[in-house]
């Protein structure tokens, strides 16, 4: 096999055929290389190679049709019979000599990665990974090119035959979107699909009888299922195509994930197309083997099933930047304690599925074995989604359904966006499909939900649409109260939350929120610096051993503020019951917070903790109408101080809590969003403890923003232009042997 695979690889370099190919593929992939990545600083490597994928459709047939195409127009195959080597050696030894031309070409392609990395941040394991899927789908083509120059003499019909099949495989995915997915439509193509793989068995074994007992038969199941199980029948032509979909394996190692199924596929076809191609030539002299042609086939079939079995969780390997595909140990922990059934719909028409959605929910089943996925065709199953909603639901939306609960998920809260003024357009920003699962799951398995009340009257600050969105995604009814026009705080709440009021609650609001609490009842409290009196909310806190210092806490320790603003302060998470898995690593942002007194002359059954401190180098400045600096003078009382507190008190039976933070603006969203959602984790997990939930299960949403590279035009120039002259030097040296070669 040694001496045939270096007799095919010098063929390839003493002529011009392997300098062509290697050139032509690194300078369409330069070029993109070039506009993307290098112009562009678009930092994924392995979006340019599936822009460039349709190159194998070019080169692959200039690669493969001489290669035993011509051995049979000489008439040399002769000799190939008869060799002394067997003939799997001989196959194989030809397949890798044109594999290691076109691995030569992309092991060039390895150091653009590297080139980028110097202008940003680039993800190698996921440019790598890309790589992998590249070389394993070139390979895959090579192999069908190898098959099909075995069945011909005639180079250009190999070459043709090869650009088709290829075209075919690449334009299958869009073919099985536009397939009409009824019952009827799929019996029909059946009939034609056989009928024409029965043609492809006579020609492969040269065997009328086998032939047409296939078809026969295979004609024969594809009336009775059509009769008997339609349901069946309908969209089995687009699940069939699947399975020629080669770019489909390739876009999970394009989009950063290690697919061991891709792997097994890749390899499937390279194997059978092999072994197809030995079977072609020895049919010349023994003649076609059917029952091994069939028996191999049934391998590759079975293996690639059995390995498609396996949960994903085994088989793929999410290595993006922001682990895109995989899911979260609380959602892992949560799914674990599933007693019930679940079953997910995703509302797709056959073909129009969404892939990132898909690898979710492919995860979340191999999770349980309590959560079960469907794909519902509305065109197939046109009354399937009224049972759930009157509304039209748009493609790859889900329904989420236990027993008589269900919740409708449209794709629109699946794909988080926000609109770009600068280019007026809405750009996708966020990917939410576990948190939007696992609270669906949540809320369908559970017997009741929450209730979140919030005190109005007093001018309080209102919840952030996204707070608002995350709190609704735990599953907590949110409701406003007024308890001047109330009697009381409603017996269904699990939380009443007072933020921000700007002006003090009366006495009998007091009352009724003391008598609430005395029963039980959970109140989360945020309150801002301000120059009015507000003697009711203090002997509300009062009444549980807290109170305010007067003034604002300034940090003196530049680890612990927002950089510039000193009363912008980041302070230590402390270890409590009330902020979950939360530890002091994790970043929240608190501006304007009053130190937080927690009394020891309170009564026994209460127990207060801090939960959020600043450091000692923390001071406050008390007298802020006469304030001339912001710096830390003598008199300035210093920290560390408390500016978040956990309370609860059990009497007969009867847990009270109350958390009390001393600032609202940590609600704030653009606060959030400086320190990557810290601040609505924290209050998440607070919620969670007030309700006594286990843990917050709100899983916030995975970015999909780009961090683009910085790269100066002239070095775009610079590496454009030498990604552009290693082909060219390619083709001169080509040339070069080529022209010495003849005057030899």
């Amino acid at each position: 096999m040694a001496a045939i695979y270096k007799k095919e690889l010098r063929s390839y370099f003493t002529s011009m055929t392997g300098y062509i190919c290697m050139a032509f593929m690194l300078v369409v992939i330069g070029i993109y290389y070039a506009v993307i990545n290098l112009a562009s600083g678009y930092p994924y490597f392995g979006y340019t190679l599936s822009c460039v994928i349709v190159l194998f459709l070019l080169m692959t047939p200039v690669l493969t049709m001489r290669i035993l195409a011509e051995e049979k127009s000489r008439k040399t195959d002769q000799l190939l019979l008869t060799a002394p080597v067997s003939m799997w050696k001989i196959v194989v030894g030809k397949y890798l000599a044109m594999v290691t031309v076109f691995g030569l070409a992309l092991l060039v392609t390895c150091f653009y990665p590297l080139i980028l990395s110097r202008f940003g941040t680039v993800s190698l394991s996921m440019a790598y990974t890309a790589i992998l899927g590249y070389f394993l789908y070139g390979a895959a083509c090579i192999a069908i090119g190898l098959f099909i120059s075995s069945v011909t003499e005639s180079q250009v019909i190999a070459a043709l035959l090869t650009f088709f099949v290829l075209l075919v495989f690449y334009i299958t995915g869009t073919i099985t979107k536009s397939l009409p997915s009824t019952a009827v439509a799929s019996f029909v193509i059946w009939i034609l699909v056989i009928l024409f793989a029965a043609w492809l068995v006579y020609n492969l074994t040269a065997n009328l009888k086998i032939a047409l007992a296939a078809g026969i038969a295979a004609e024969a199941v594809n009336i009775i299922i059509f009769f008997v199980k339609s349901d069946w029948m309908a969209g089995s032509v687009a699940k069939a195509l699947g399975a020629f979909n080669m770019t489909s394996f390739f876009s999970n190692f394009g989009s950063g994930v290690f697919d061991v199924t891709g792997i097994v596929y890749y390899l499937s076809i390279i194997g059978f197309c092999i072994f197809l191609t030995i079977q072609a030539i020895q049919r010349k002299r023994w003649g076609g083997d059917a029952l091994m042609t069939a028996v191999m086939l049934a391998i590759v079939v079975v293996v690639n099933l059995v390995v498609g079995q396996i949960p994903v969780k085994y088989t793929q390997f999410d290595l993006t930047d922001n682990q895109l595909y995989t899911i979260t140990d609380q959602t892992k922990e949560f799914v674990k304690g599933l007693d019930s059934d679940v079953d997910v719909y995703l509302v797709a028409q056959s073909g129009q599925e969404d892939k990132q959605i898909q690898k979710v929910l492919e995860r979340y089943e191999s999770l349980s074995s309590h959560i079960k996925v469907h794909t519902k065709d509305p065109v197939v199953n046109p009354s399937f989604t009224k049972q759930y909603t009157d509304s039209s639901l748009s493609d790859n939306s889900l329904i989420v359904v236990c027993g008589d609960k269900y919740k409708v998920i449209n794709y629109s809260d699946i794909y988080q966006s926000e609109f770009d003024y600068s280019t007026y357009s809405s750009q996708t920003t966020g990917f939410d499909a576990e948190g939007q699962l696992t609270s669906a799951i949540d809320y369908v398995t559970s017997d009741s939900l929450p209730k979140l009340y919030t005190l109005t009257g007093h001018d309080e600050s209102s919840l952030s649409d996204t707070l608002t969105s995350q709190i609704e995604k735990e599953n907590i009814d949110i409701e406003e109260l007024n308890l001047v026009t109330s009697e009381a705080v409603p017996d269904d709440a699990n939380c009443l939350m007072i933020n921000g009021p700007q002006k003090d609650i009366t006495a009998d609001e007091k009352d009724r929120i003391l008598d609430y609490m005395e029963k039980g009842g959970h109140v989360l409290i945020f309150t801002d610096y301000t120059e009015t009196d507000m003697p009711n909310m203090a002997e509300l806190l009062n009444n549980y051993g807290l109170s305010t210092s007067a003034g604002l806490i300034f940090e003196g320790n530049s680890q612990h503020y927002y950089p510039g603003y000193p009363s912008y302060l980041i302070p230590r998470i402390q270890s409590a019951d009330a902020v979950g898995s939360m530890t002091s690593k994790d970043l929240v942002l608190m501006p304007y917070a009053q130190n937080i007194n927690i009394s020891d002359d309170v009564r026994s059954t209460v127990s207060a903790q801090p939960i959020l401190q600043t450091s000692s180098k923390s001071y406050i400045k008390a007298d802020l109408k006469n304030l001339t600096t912001t710096e830390k003078a003598s008199g300035d009382e210093e920290g560390p101080f408390t500016v978040g507190a956990a309370v609860a008190e059990e009497y007969n039976d009867v847990e009270t809590k109350l958390v009390y933070f001393s600032s609202s603006a940590l609600l704030d969203e653009n606060m959030n969003q400086a320190v990557s959602g810290g601040n609505y984790e924290l209050i998440s997990n607070v919620m969670s403890w007030m309700i006594d939930k286990e843990e917050s299960i709100s899983i916030p949403a995975k970015s999909l923003s780009t961090t683009y590279l910085t790269v100066t035009a002239a070095d775009a120039g610079f590496w454009g232009a030498v990604v552009i002259l290693i082909p060219a030097a390619l083709v001169i040296g080509g040339g070069v042997v080529w022209f010495r070669r003849r005057r030899k």
